[in-house]
């Protein structure tokens, strides 16, 4: 299965993590870059409420037609309990090409972000095929090799 991972990051975290799924699965791998600054605390406070809203943001091309690909897995930080507006903005426009979609996030609330897949299948009009939720806490103290290598599993069985 020919893969593809797109990834948006704000702090790093989902950075880290899209580059582990990245290696592990010798895909190609792409980032979501948007043309506005998110740093500092009024860029959390925008960030969250632009999610919260459902709001879409302006981002630059892409390289990787996901067309290409039989899975796009979508790596994201949660904001507010929802899709970030980059990522929203990516897979609103790219949701007839992609043929299946798998979720991976570090945030800080990790599992229990779960109704977050239902924004997300609703944005793409397809059901998710695999996701992984981990916590920050859980990404930073190493504790996350088995969730991974589960969810990486569930993918090469797709």
């Amino acid at each position: 299965m020919k893969s593809l991972i797109v990834y948006y990051s704000r702090t790093g975290n989902n950075e880290m993590l899209a580059k582990i799924l990245q290696e592990k699965l010798g895909c190609e791998i792409e980032k979501i870059e948007e043309y506005i600054n998110r740093k500092g605390v009024l860029g959390f406070l925008r960030s969250g409420m632009q999610a919260t809203f459902k709001k879409m943001s302006e981002i630059k091309p892409i390289k990787n037609d996901p067309k290409d690909y039989d899975l796009v897995v979508v790596v994201s930080p949660i904001w507010a309990g929802h899709i970030p507006s980059p990522v929203r903005t990516y897979i609103h426009f790219n949701r007839e090409k992609i043929e299946k979609i798998a979720f991976a996030s570090v945030s800080y609330a990790g599992y229990g972000n779960k109704k977050v897949l239902k924004d997300l299948e609703s944005l793409a009009s397809k059901k998710v095929s695999a996701h992984l939720l981990l916590k920050e806490k859980d990404l930073r103290s190493q504790t996350h090799f088995s969730a991974i290598e589960s969810f990486l599993e569930t993918l090469r069985e797709l």
